[in-house]
């Protein structure tokens, strides 16, 4: 992510480098980023944080921003590193069940060989990996839009701040 997509504000060079140094900054960053804050908290936290910081408000609320951008966008590249391994698991498997598809149907062709102890296990297997390629094709979406619900956390936390 670039912090110009959401940022409107000063120029965030010296905040990106500063704002884990700043005692404040750096804890109150840590809650906000924190998946379970509701926005409404953070809404709230931004706006004590900003009034607490008196004349220091812009410089504070930049490496805020700065701080909440850096975490957030570390976490989005280690969930977007894992939607990457999930895909090429699923690919992987895909391939698995075909391949395997092909075999049983190749070996299988009458009545005799699809009963035998081999075969059914042959059966149970490619059943298996079937189900689990199907759960975690169904959980694509919501594995999907978690880098986008990250990337919506730093936006609306720069928008507060700059009402308030």
């Amino acid at each position: 992510m670039s912090y110009g997509q959401m940022w409107g504000g000063p120029p965030l060079e010296k905040a990106l480098e500063s704002w884990s140094a700043d005692g404040d900054v750096s804890e109150i960053v840590d809650d906000l980023v924190a998946r379970r804050t509701k926005m409404d908290d953070a809404k709230a936290m931004i706006a004590k944080f900003a009034k607490a910081a008196g004349d220091k408000r812009d410089e504070k609320l930049s490496m805020l921003f700065a701080g909440i951008f850096t975490e957030i966008n570390a976490q989005r590249s280690q969930i977007v590193n894992g939607i990457e391994r999930y895909s090429r698991k699923q690919r992987s498997l895909s391939e698995k069940i075909k391949t395997e598809s092909i075999k049983i149907a190749d070996t299988q062709k009458d009545m005799a060989s699809q009963n035998t102890p081999e075969a059914l296990q042959q059966q149970q297997t490619l059943d298996w990996d079937t189900r689990i390629y199907d759960e975690r094709q169904q959980q694509l979406t919501y594995v999907c839009e978690s880098p986008v619900i990250l990337e919506q956390r730093p936006s609306t936390s720069d928008a507060r701040s700059r009402r308030i």
